[in-house]
């Protein structure tokens, strides 16, 4: 075995080379990610298609309700909400299957899924189909940031997880090229990536803290993803951790002071988020903008704003350490509290016939993508950074796992609300709901959201448990 000095050296990550094994296996577990924000855009592809008349359109006997509507668009995310609970109680069941494991079984259904959607004719198999997919894309989100965690070194391990950020927005944006072409072949686009992902499968290897009780099988994934045979110190390292860690369950999170207020903090963060805006104009783009008169689709106008979101991630991870997470969220905030005022002003002349409307119809264009910048370099990306900030290593997983079961609730409420609002009041009453929801964000944020920037775990648990 190494001497201590190499364990020092490990931990400092120095003595390795460059893997680009490493990057190969995050790039292609990365595309179950890609198959994940497809599946948040493609209701904006394929609802205005399920609405039309046209037999040769809408697969359907009939256009789909406001009703259907609502449904199509919220079941992934409550399936969702139920996947990452079920995986939160049934944890053991996960590690001992494997992260690959899981991974895999996650591709084969939503591949399945989407291949039974794409025959469809009835409007409750959308349902199933869709319900099975948001369960495995809740499966998903937490085994793919764990394997992506767990095969990383602590230097690459930023640059991965910036990457699965980039993947979400990509896969918006094949949603929303798709949206030309029929509901059979946007469900045919929607399976490439979990089919290139069970492809390239075959050449992934098992996370080494899942195969860490087996040391001649872990060595030997360790050997292929560090590109060196001296891995003894770092399998000793992963053995103890994996001996001495202990299992936390959700009443810990509520046993003392600290956690409590960071739990408190990240769903109240999260829940600026569900109100500003992104969700609707996610799942709805095409429908949305189609009636506003621009002069582009509204498939355009997603694909140019998938685009932006694209760009602004790599703006975002390069400002955030030089100007604070404050800063950039209330600065986002504000922008979005404008934005969203003057676009729920424009669907209300639209709605109204005002004259001065037919003059505008480059707003809409101009809107979306001021509303994607200034989301995506604050709202976006934020919450997620500020929350690891937030709780300890221990409670981390834990925490995290309930606070996105709330998000993805929340989320529900809102995609399921949106189009029966919209039948009631006008789409415009929909933006001007968001927009006051984003003011109330914004004060909550303001009296409440610490700053993170510079400041260790330990500090910010300090810091929480004293005030």
């Amino acid at each position: 075995m190494r001497s201590t000095s190499n364990s020092q050296s490990y931990l400092n990550n120095e003595g390795y080379g460059r893997s680009w094994f490493v990057y190969f296996c995050s790039i292609t577990s990365d595309l179950l990610c890609i198959s994940y924000g497809f599946t948040t855009s493609w209701s904006s592809s394929i609802i205005p298609q399920l609405q039309s008349n046209n037999s040769e359109v809408n697969p359907l006997s009939r256009p789909i309700t406001a009703l259907e509507t609502s449904a199509l668009a919220a079941l992934p995310s409550v399936f969702g909400m139920l996947g990452v609970f079920g995986l939160l109680v049934t944890s053991k069941i996960s590690d001992k299957a494997g992260r690959k494991a899981t991974l895999l079984f996650v591709a084969i259904t939503v591949i399945l899924s989407y291949l039974v959607l794409a025959f469809a004719k009835h409007i409750s198999i959308y349902y199933i189909c869709l319900a099975c997919i948001g369960w495995c894309d809740g499966l998903m989100i937490l085994n793919l940031s764990a394997y992506n965690s767990e095969i990383s070194l602590n230097r690459d391990r930023g640059k991965l997880l910036c990457l699965q950020g980039i993947m979400v927005p990509a896969g918006s944006t094949i949603a929303y090229f798709s949206g030309y072409t029929s509901v059979r072949n946007i469900a045919f686009i929607a399976l490439i990536c979990p089919s290139l992902f069970l492809g390239l499968s075959y050449f992934l290897p098992e996370s080494p803290l899942s195969l860490v009780n087996d040391e001649k099988r872990c060595t030997q994934v360790l050997e292929r993803l560090r590109g060196t045979k001296h891995v003894d110190m770092e399998y000793l390292l992963l053995k103890k951790s994996k001996t001495n860690a202990k299992k936390f369950t959700v009443l810990d999170v509520f046993k003392s002071r600290a956690p409590i207020k960071g739990f408190l903090l990240s769903v109240g963060l999260f829940a600026a988020q569900s109100v500003s805006g992104i969700y609707m104009l996610t799942a709805f783009m095409a429908p949305i903008f189609n009636e506003a008169g621009s002069y582009i689709s509204g498939n355009a106008i997603g694909v140019m704003a998938g685009f932006i979101q694209i760009i602004c991630v790599f703006c975002a991870a390069f400002f955030v350490e030089r100007l604070g997470r404050r800063p950039l969220l209330l600065s986002s905030n504000i922008f979005i509290i404008l934005n969203l005022s003057c676009m729920g002003a424009y669907f209300y002349l639209r709605q109204t016939e005002v004259l001065l409307y037919g003059q505008l119809q480059w707003l809409p264009i101009l809107l979306v993508a001021t509303y994607y910048i200034a989301y995506s370099i604050g709202m976006g990306p934020l919450p997620w950074t500020i929350m690891c900030d937030l709780f300890s290593n221990d409670l981390r997983t834990v925490g995290f796992s309930i606070v996105v079961v709330i998000s993805y609730l929340q989320v529900f409420l809102i995609l399921f609300s949106i189009p029966l609002i919209g039948e009631a009041m006008g789409i415009y009453f929909c933006v001007w709901l968001q927009c006051g929801m984003s003011m109330m964000a914004f004060i909550g944020i303001y009296f409440t959201i610490p700053e993170t920037r510079g400041k260790s775990i330990e500090e910010m648990q300090i810091k929480l448990a004293a005030h």
